[in-house]
């Protein structure tokens, strides 16, 4: 089941993109909304901190039946401010046209950090060890108390991803790029630390369908996994992109992991199945094919 109208914030980022490719596919109508210029008839400029009554008004004319609030200022000390007042406008607007309306908010495995559990459950005590892991439960506490408060709104967790165009602050895209001037010659040798760490890595676009699925869900729960319940070694994320690109990869001494790196970040899965039945499965080199040959 899809729903019939869709507003999405962030729609220019690695993820928003993906949820709008998604969203393109179906016969649902989209409204875009983010800070870069862009001509497309779907799209609107608005920054969702200073033009709160212009996005009041925009929610008001659209009435989607669905937020899926994507957007993210950066995890810089000074953006904490912006992320939350961005996220509280997001709730108070959608709120404004009655809470028929369902708030998805994008939510984060750094929320959780460091762990005792195999496999994380939504029930875990968060512990985040960074920054960004304590900005993104901020906010997911603000759509649980926008949800105590009687409105419909949701984070959904994802654990890590991997696609075309991945951000370069994240490990995936620094072996990528990295290895890739190895391959061309313009270096001879690289160095990574945490490679012992495990993350439970996903397709862009499965995260994307995913996240649409659970949109469709009535009674979504507050707080719901996105993850594939199996650990990556980085070391194996490492070695595939190296293989594909004909790069010999030479393990060294390992790094220790520093204070803020936490070692093993793996969600359950229980809860996503219940939902949806299913859960999306990741493998290892397609995701890596698929991500060289478009990045």
């Amino acid at each position: 089941m899809i729903r019939e109208r869709y507003l999405l914030t962030g729609s220019e980022g690695f993820l928003g993109r993906a949820i709008r490719r998604r969203i393109s596919t179906t016969s649902a109508s989209l409204c875009c909304v983010d800070l870069l210029p862009n001509s497309r008839p779907d799209y609107v400029r608005l920054d969702l901190v200073d033009e709160a009554a212009s996005l009041s008004r925009l929610m008001s004319e659209f009435r989607p039946q669905v937020v899926i609030h994507a957007a993210w200022s950066g995890s810089g000390v000074t953006n904490l401010g912006r992320n939350l007042t961005a996220t509280w406008n997001v709730l108070q607007s959608a709120n404004g046209i009655g809470r028929e309306a369902l708030v998805a908010t994008v939510g984060s495995a750094a929320e959780y950090g460091a762990q005792p559990f195999e496999l994380i459950p939504e029930t875990a005590r968060e512990l985040p060890v960074g920054i960004y892991g304590i900005f993104k439960l901020a906010q997911s506490r603000l759509v649980h108390l926008a949800r105590r408060e009687g409105q419909r709104a949701a984070v959904l967790r994802l654990f890590n991803l991997i696609g075309p165009a991945l951000p370069d602050s994240l490990a995936p895209a620094q072996f990528m790029r990295q290895l890739r001037q190895v391959a061309r010659g313009e270096r001879n040798t690289v160095e990574f630390g945490g490679l012992s760490g495990v993350r439970d890595y996903l397709y862009v676009d499965d995260v994307a369908r995913t996240i649409l699925a659970l949109t469709a869900v009535d009674d979504l729960p507050d707080t719901v996994n996105i993850c594939s319940g199996r650990g990556t070694r980085m070391m194996d994320m490492l070695q595939e992109i190296a293989t594909q690109l004909g790069v010999e990869v030479v393990q060294g001494p390992e790094r220790p992991l520093s204070g803020l790196q936490v070692e093993r970040s793996v969600g359950s899965t229980e809860l996503l199945r219940s939902i949806l039945g299913s859960v999306p499965e990741f493998d290892l080199r397609e995701a890596v094919r698929l991500s060289l040959n478009e990045r």
